[in-house]
This record gives structure tokens, C-alpha cells and sequence, in this order.
């Protein structure tokens, strides 16, 4: 017989983005965006390219970053 695998669930915290994948977006798993994780980075240390936001979770992950930073005066 063969088990099921159990499929992971991502913990949720205000600061998070929680991402499903699908074609769309290009993600090969669940992925989630911690805004408090946030770095600069050079474009030549990027060898690829793993997925994208589509519109919808870049207006959430805007509104994220913002509140993570108590800059709430800039979504108005």
C-alpha cells in the first residue's frame, strides 16, 4: 500500500505573506514572504528566478510591509 503524504502546513503571523503554488505564479511549493526578512541584494548574486507575486499579493504584501513598519499613512 501506499501512505499519503501530509502536506505541510505554513504557520501564519501578521508580518507573513502565505503563497500556494501554481503555474501562475511559478512556485514548485508553498512558499510564504516574511516582510520582516527583507534584504538588498545584488542583481548578479540572483542566478534564477523561482517564482512571481501576481497583483493581488503584491497589493497584500505592500499592505504587510507597510503595517510591519507602522507606516500606515502611505496606504492612505
Amino acid at each position: 500500500f501506499c501512505l499519503k503524504k501530509k502536506k505541510k502546513k505554513i504557520k501564519a503571523y501578521p508580518h507573513t505573506l502565505a503563497i500556494e503554488a501554481s503555474l501562475e505564479n511559478g512556485l514548485k511549493k508553498d512558499s510564504k514572504i516574511d516582510c520582516l526578512q527583507i534584504r538588498n541584494i545584488d542583481k548578479i548574486r540572483i542566478k534564477k528566478k523561482i517564482g512571481r507575486l501576481d497583483k493581488k499579493h503584491h497589493i497584500v504584501f505592500t499592505q504587510i510591509f507597510l503595517l510591519s513598519f507602522d507606516m500606515r499613512d502611505i496606504l492612505n
